[in-house]
């Protein structure tokens, strides 16, 4: 039966698409799904789906024979097929197919649905381009959500049915609206999904009605990538319908055990509604309620600005809502208190961006306003820390650092002791904090990132030197007091590495008079040296100490090629290459490294073929004798001791030996 329906299939490809052949299709449309009446016989079914939308992928959009894209029987032939296979997902019909399991139903239905939207659509493009095109969403997920609203409590294939129809929907509005039109149908679909919620609980109305909302509110927000005219009524309706969304999708709750999967996503989701509701009204206050304290004359348009009072009133009146969030005890049914604390991380961060508001309003000169932020993100972290115990307003306080940081790219040349103070207060905000906390280790990453952009403002040249070596001091540290290597040990090495690396390629490959200064010495010392102290307990650090150690060497061999080349240019490269290769093997065989014997060993290769391919031939006569002999003597030397000690070599060359 499977092979007889793809067969069938397949011969109505070859005669041209028209009514016949159409008619043709939706008969062994028919077939296949009345076979699948039978018990064990889903084949057919799945057969007869796949050979009559192929078919038809082949005749309209793959240019099958006898192609007519103009023919009305495409745009015919797609619906009654899609009817036909859309019968086992029907309920008060779908009993009738027990080849097929409550799951398999679902998948069946999915993949017709699907399978009939994407050529529909093709088709639609084909042959009237994007005209109108958002009513083939609209009008198919009408009709899915008929069918789903139907079926859903009783049929798995129900809840595929609404999903689907819900997500057509809402592309259909994505497609037809644009602006704040948009933004407001689609905060009406959040407030209606939310109403369905309270009314049956299911999954799709509560995803899509957050979707729903996270788009409103973006698209009422306005970035400024997006050229918006968005009134104050849309948003002040937006802020509305978010937040009237919020308590339907409460009630709906109750539908639920407490500790349950759907409650807690239904609780969640009634926080994020609520708060962006509330966010929403914020941002309106700011942007709509401005107040100027000077006179109208006075105004300049492009510098409205709120007055000082503004964000502090602000920030403190919200300090004081929070302090009140976080001493309180908190009811699991609480409207505002899933889990994490919504409430408490959502007001911490309006006091952050308040302070920042305040201090921006004032308008400083750099040199003033760096520390004034530095010193604001300490006493934020401290307040958290001592004042109200809030690990959220700790985290507040390293929200302030980045705009610290950011000054740091705008002081001028007199001013480079002030580079340092973003990473001071970044470290005391961490210390204040607990490293580990949420607060702690953003401002652990801020320090970094300050302390990088300090050394590169005030020292550019010798930056990655500086770094590297800051970075080789931590690993020491640590590894005296046994304890692992810190993350921004590594940060540090794989900055200077990378900049090293990117300095290389940037920077000439033939001499230069005067040679520029050897920077980058440090960086290959601190590559090499801590790999050399890494210690390896388990296998992935055997492997990071192997990869590490091979990419020191790497840079080493990069960076004295480079230094050689604009001292005495490419001639007596090959000698370089010989001593370090002849003294990496020999420290791989003292240290038992086997990343520093196989980094020698591809050195001497290379420097042996750079000597019978390239040298001898430009060389005179005495830089070709003095290379032949080094490189001689080296071979020498290293095959009288492999001769030697061919076993325990060869145990050496297995491997690492601890």
């Amino acid at each position: 039966a499977v092979l007889g329906l793809l067969l069938a299939s397949y011969s109505t490809v070859l005669q041209p698409l028209g009514w016949l052949s159409a008619v043709s299709n939706v008969v062994l449309s028919a077939a296949g799904v009345a076979l699948m009446r039978r018990p064990g016989w889903a084949a057919p079914g799945i057969a007869s789906m796949a050979g009559t939308y192929a078919a038809f992928l082949g005749w309209q959009l793959a240019g099958g024979v006898g192609s007519r894209p103009e023919d009305p029987a495409a745009l015919w032939f797609l619906p009654p097929a899609w009817a036909v296979f859309a019968l086992p997902g029907v309920l008060g019909i779908s009993h009738h197919f027990s080849s097929l399991s409550e799951r398999g139903r679902v998948f069946f239905a999915s993949a017709n649905n699907a399978a009939f939207f994407l050529l529909f659509s093709a088709l639609w493009w084909q042959q009237r381009g994007g005209d109108d095109y958002w009513m083939v969403p609209a009008v198919f997920g009408a009709v899915l959500l008929a069918l789903g609203a139907v079926g859903r409590s009783r049929d798995a294939a129900g809840g595929v049915h609404l999903a689907q129809g819900l997500g057509a929907l809402t592309l259909a509005m994505v497609l037809k609206l644009d602006g704040y039109h948009l933004a407001l149908g689609l905060a009406g679909q959040t407030f209606a999904l939310s109403l369905a919620f309270r009314r049956f609980g299911g999954r799709s109305e509560l995803g899509f009605a957050v979707l729903a909302a996270g788009l409103g509110l973006f698209l009422s927000v306005n970035p400024d990538g997006l050229a918006l005219a968005v009134p104050l009524w849309s948003r002040s309706l937006v802020a509305l319908l978010l937040v009237a969304a919020a308590f339907p999708l409460r009630k709906g709750c109750d539908r639920f055990e407490s500790g349950s999967e759907m409650a807690r996503s239904a609780r969640a989701a009634t926080a994020l509604l609520f708060c962006g509701g509330c966010f929403l009204t914020w941002f309106i206050c700011i942007r709509h309620l401005e107040v100027e304290w000077r006179a109208p004359a006075m105004l300049d348009p492009n510098e409205l600005v709120p007055p000082w009072w503004s964000p502090a009133l602000t920030g403190g009146l919200v300090l004081a809502v929070h302090a009140l969030w976080v001493r309180r005890r908190h009811d699991p049914a609480d409207l505002l208190s899933p889990r994490p604390e919504i409430g408490s991380w959502l007001s911490a961060v309006v006091v952050a961006g308040a302070l920042c508001k305040l201090l921006l309003t004032l308008r400083l000169p750099m040199v003033q306003q760096l520390p004034c932020f530095a010193a604001a993100a300490l006493a934020l972290a401290a307040l958290g820390r001592a004042g109200i115990p809030s690990r959220p307003l700790q985290f507040a306080a390293a929200l302030l650092l980045p705009q610290a940081i950011s000054g740091q790219l705008e002081l001028k040349a007199g001013d480079a002791w002030l580079q340092f103070i973003p990473a001071a207060a970044a470290l005391g905000v961490m210390a204040l904090a607990g490293s580990r906390s949420p607060g702690g280790i953003l401002a652990r990453a801020l320090a970094v990132i300050s302390w990088l952009i300090a050394w590169h403002e005030v020292a550019p040249r010798a930056w990655g030197d500086i770094v590297a070596a800051g970075g080789l001091v931590l690993t020491i540290a640590t590894l005296r007091r046994n304890s692992r290597i810190l993350p921004e040990s590594w940060a540090f090495l794989a900055v200077a590495m990378t900049g090293l690396l990117a300095r290389a390629v940037t920077m000439p490959w033939h001499p230069l008079d005067p040679p520029p200064s050897p920077y980058g010495l440090a960086v290959v010392a601190a590559c090499l040296a801590t790999g050399w102290m890494l210690p390896v307990p388990g296998p992935r650090q055997k492997s990071l100490r192997h990869g590490l150690l091979l990419a020191a060497c790497s840079l080493l061999a990069l960076w004295s090629t480079q230094q050689l080349v604009w001292h005495f240019d490419w001639k007596p490269v090959a000698i370089l290459w010989t001593v370090l290769g002849f003294g990496l093997v020999s420290a791989g065989l003292w240290r038992k490294l086997a990343a520093l014997r196989h980094a020698g060993f591809a050195l001497l290769a290379i420097s042996l073929a750079k000597l019978f391919a390239v040298d001898v031939w430009d060389f005179g006569a005495f830089t070709r004798v003095a290379a032949f002999l080094a490189l001689g003597v080296a071979l020498v030397v290293l095959g009288f001791f492999y001769n030697r000690f061919a076993e325990v070599l060869k145990k050496l060359l297995e491997g690492d030996g601890e």
